[in-house]
Order: C-alpha cells, then structure tokens, then sequence
C-alpha cells in the first residue's frame, strides 16, 4: 500500500502513473532492473521473489509477494523503508531482509 500511494500521490512528478493492482504490476511497470545493491539508489524500489505459505492464497504474478523502499546507509548499506507484517505501520530497517510469516522468499 505504501509505494502504490506514494505513486498515485507523485503521479505527475514520476511522468506515470499506476494501476490498483499489486506489487507485480509495480514490478512490470518500472523500467529499471538491478542485479546488485551496489547499484541501488535512495529512492529505489526493492521487490521480493517468493511465494504465499497459506493453502488456498492465490499466487502472485511473476512470485512478486513484497516492496519497499530503497533508502541506502545503515550497518550493511541495505537500509529500507516499508510496511511488514501487515500492520500497515510504515517503519525504518536496517536490512530488506527479514523472516517474513506469510511467503518464503527466492530472492
């Protein structure tokens, strides 16, 4: 919900604009893809590659099951913003990655 928000908010300023879809169609609508976090920088979307651990949830298109926020610094230069655990309390980490309850996550 964060990201989605913050796109339709600063639609103008992006020069696009986003759908009510979920974080794949986030995924399939940008136009940059990074290999590394040596290439990422503040402000970059980070996606999560996985899949729903509950029986019966639909899977996602493309596995995309998480994004947050790219904000760079911190003890392993990986610090992000984003909302876990579906609080929708939008928080500071250190890391992207983290033990998620309801997916398993490929990459």
């Amino acid at each position: 919900g964060l990201v989605r928000q913050v796109l339709r908010d600063l639609k103008d300023e992006f020069g696009f604009g986003v759908g009510p879809w979920n974080q794949a169609y986030q995924f399939d609508s940008l136009p940059i893809r990074y290999e590394t976090w040596d290439e990422m920088k503040p402000g970059d979307l980070v996606f999560a590659e996985g899949t729903y651990v509950k029986p019966g949830t639909k899977p996602q298109k493309g596995d995309i099951v998480h994004v947050e926020v790219f904000l760079g610094g911190g003890p392993e230069g990986k610090r992000v913003c984003g909302a876990r655990w579906g609080k929708g309390v939008v928080q500071e980490f250190d890391s992207y990655e983290f033990p998620a309850k309801s997916w398993t996550v490929r990459k």
